[in-house]
């Protein structure tokens, strides 16, 4: 107070040498802070680019878009544009500090008070000025376990599905099938499943128009609730397998009645289609399939790995536009394992590919997979920031779904020699910054 005091002495001092030198001259009475940024420095890239928010009415200076996760603010130089000034001051903990030209100043100590006298040496404006800069790094998945056993009943035939708010988990042992409900993913609520042979897989299960299907003994079901299932008759084809929802209709593999395989849809659940006749190294069980978007906004589909009807374990990616044309990447691409049992979802701009087995049954070498253009190529992403957490056992076949919240949740699976029911979660930072 006792700077403020004698600032204000020596501007009143000012104001009166210039009332004494000119009754014509009119100065402003405006200490208003017009615009606020920081100089280029070329150790500290783009921190130019900082767009900071001037609040007039609450005196609040702040940048909405925070900068990049461990940006340097402590040696930085301040570009202030006031309507008018005679003289500006910084407040932070016991200092002061009289604005000038080139001022270096640490924005680390926050929050910081800004002061500005109008050229008529009266008039003040005081802003709180926050720096905001990102705590966490972007590019780190973060893990949690939701729950260690989500049932003592082992079944490897399992399916994780997200239906109006709640989670899903359909499991069968071969002897009986079960359906696990959870609000919050950590606690389940058993309820046994009629309707269905004992034997069916739910690997392949689909969530279409809020029904769920599934594929057992050549014929499809359909179940309304996850719960009652019934038999849903279609004379002139026999499935295969369903493949994925996509572009508003549920695709499926199926044999017609000239003893010939082909991709077949339907936009009801009840009439089928049957389009394009299958390729003969297109999988027909054990495959990974997934929908997404490309860069360009479209929609594509992938169906990778699996095992063919002559019983070969494919290394094939299979990818189409419309359901109807398919593309092998393997052919442009050859250098990829022969799989099975994996999962694959998207997640931004990325696919991201969970569990999976060699045609010898062996693991894929414990990481997880991640492809950036559409399934062509897949690398281990850099384990410093993606990886499976501490705790959790590679195996195949595990379930994985992406919530409304950005969570990635993945649950069950199996190896040779044990079968999983715990659930995961995680989630990119970067996510959280999404708007």
């Amino acid at each position: 107070m006792v700077v403020i005091a004698l600032m204000m002495v020596i501007l009143v001092g000012m104001t009166a040498c210039l009332g004494e030198s000119s009754s014509d001259v009119e100065v402003s009475d405006d200490p208003r802070l017009l615009s606020f940024q920081f100089e280029k420095n070329d150790s500290v890239p783009h921190l130019e680019k900082a767009v900071f928010t001037i609040d007039q009415d609450n005196g609040l200076v702040y940048n909405t878009d925070s900068l990049p996760y461990q940006t340097r603010i402590d040696s930085v130089i301040p570009k202030f544009s006031f309507a008018s000034t005679a003289a500006s001051l910084l407040f932070v903990e016991d200092d002061t500090i009289y604005l000038g030209n080139k001022d270096t100043i640490d924005f680390t100590r926050q929050p910081m008070r800004l002061l500005n006298f109008a050229a008529n040496g009266v008039d003040s404006k005081e802003y709180i000025i926050t720096v905001n800069v990102h705590q966490v790094n972007p590019d780190l998945y973060v893990w949690e376990k939701m729950c260690d056993k989500i049932s003592t009943r082992e079944g490897s035939s399992q399916k994780l599905f997200r239906k109006e708010g709640m989670f899903c988990w359909l499991v069968s042992n071969g002897l009986r099938n079960y359906l696990y409900t959870s609000a919050d993913a950590k606690v389940w609520t058993e309820v046994l499943i009629n309707g269905l042979p004992n034997d069916v897989d739910f690997r392949q299960a689909q969530l279409f128009g809020e029904k769920l299907y599934v594929v057992c003994d050549g014929m499809l079901f359909v179940s309304e609730n996850g719960q009652a299932w019934v038999a849903q008759t279609t004379s002139d084809v026999r499935f295969i397998n369903l493949l994925f929802p996509f572009r508003n209709a549920l695709w499926a593999t199926v044999k017609a009645d000239d003893a010939k395989n082909y991709f077949a849809c339907t936009v009801d659940g009840v009439n089928w289609v049957a389009e394009t006749e299958m390729p003969t190294d297109f999988p027909v069980a054990e495959y990974a399939a997934v929908t997404f978007f490309s860069r360009t906004k479209t929609e594509k589909a992938m169906v990778m790995g699996g095992v063919s009807e002559n019983g070969r374990t494919l290394n094939t990616r299979w990818c189409t536009e419309n359901g109807k044309l398919w593309i092998d990447y393997s052919v442009e691409q050859p250098d990829f394992m022969n799989l099975t049992g994996a999962a694959v979802v998207q997640y931004g701009d990325k696919l991201l590919m969970f569990g999976g087995v060699d045609e010898e049954n062996d693991g894929i070498g414990g990481q997880l997979f991640e492809s950036m253009d559409e399934g062509l190529n897949w690398s281990v992403p850099d384990t410093l920031f993606n990886r499976y957490p501490e705790g959790y056992e590679p195996r195949n076949c595990p379930s994985v779904i992406v919530d409304e919240k950005h969570y990635i949740y993945l649950v069950g699976g199996k190896t040779k020699t044990r079968i999983y029911s715990d659930v995961w979660r995680t989630k990119l930072n970067e996510m959280d910054f999404v708007k």
